[in-house]
Formats: C-alpha cells, structure tokens, sequence
C-alpha cells in the first residue's frame, strides 16, 4: 500500500506542479515554437537569395550572337551581381569573373586590384588560391617579371595541395 501511496503523491505533485507553472509552460513552448518558425524562415529566404544570386550570375552568359562571336559579359555586370547580392557565394564567384574580365579587357591594374581585394576579403576561401594566381598573372603579363617570380613563389608555397600550383610553376 506504501508504494501505491508514493506513487499517488508523487503523481498529485506532478499535477500540483504543472498547474502552478503551466503559463511559464504555455509561454515557453510557445518560444521555442516561435524561435523555430523564425529560423526556418531566414534559412528558407537565405536559400532563395543564393538561388536568385546564381541565377542571376548564370544571366550574364548569352550565348553566341547573331555573327556566331560570343558575347562576354563586362566586369561591371559582374560587379553588378556581386552588390545587388553580397554575402552569397554567387557574389564571390561573381567578384573573381569580374577581376577576370578586367584581365580580358586588357585593364590589368584594376584586375590585380580586384583579385588582391578578393584575397583579402576571403582568406581562407575557397577560390582564394585562383585570385592569387590572377594577381599574379596580371604582373607577369605587365611585364613586371620579378614581381610575378616572387608571387608565383608565394602561389606555389601557400597552395602547394591546390590545382594552382601546378599553373603558377608553368607560369
């Protein structure tokens, strides 16, 4: 009879103890409930940024013109992309093709410009050791040899795992 006795106190007490706190309860499941809403929805918009931020760098390619030439996208439509969606990776991707295309359109200065700011801006990323090799690139094609010799060094010392070693010992 104890046992039944203890077991119907502890279970009085229970119920004592929930009626006393049941707003605290009520007021706190409706918090987490509220706090998973809230996080689920910025994952959910966070998500279709990137997506629009993709799609929008994957606008800058046309396609061959009428004449058959492709038509290259201008640093400034990447720079463009890069704003309208900072702190996405699609922004990042879209900053390095814009160094890129100062290459292309011979503005080697702006492009080392560019690929250092990158550099700096995202040091352990990912595509850091392409805007290394970019800086690089843009003081061998000026002609600044030594300059290039040394930051090819450092390409090939720093990201000796990376693909881009094996291109700055080419270069």
């Amino acid at each position: 009879m104890s046992s039944e006795s203890t077991e119907s106190a502890r279970s009085i007490e229970l119920l004592t103890w929930l009626e006393t706190h049941k707003k605290h309860l009520v007021v706190t499941g409706l918090a987490i409930v509220a706090a998973a809403f809230a996080h689920t929805a910025w994952k959910h918009f966070d998500l279709q940024k990137e997506q629009e931020a993709s799609e929008a760098l994957l606008k800058l390619d046309r396609g061959p013109l009428a004449g058959g030439k492709e038509a290259e996208p201008k640093a400034a439509d990447y720079l463009k992309v890069a704003t309208d969606y900072a702190g996405t990776s699609a922004a990042q991707r879209a900053q390095l093709l814009a160094a890129g295309a100062l290459v292309e359109e011979g503005k080697y200065d702006e492009a080392r410009a560019k690929f250092d700011e990158f550099a700096a801006q995202y040091p352990n990323g990912p595509l850091t050791p392409v805007a290394a090799l970019g800086s690089a690139g843009c003081l061998d094609v000026k002609g600044e040899t030594d300059k290039a010799m040394a930051a090819y060094k450092q390409v090939i010392t720093a990201y000796a795992n990376h693909s881009v070693a094996g291109q700055a010992r080419i270069a």
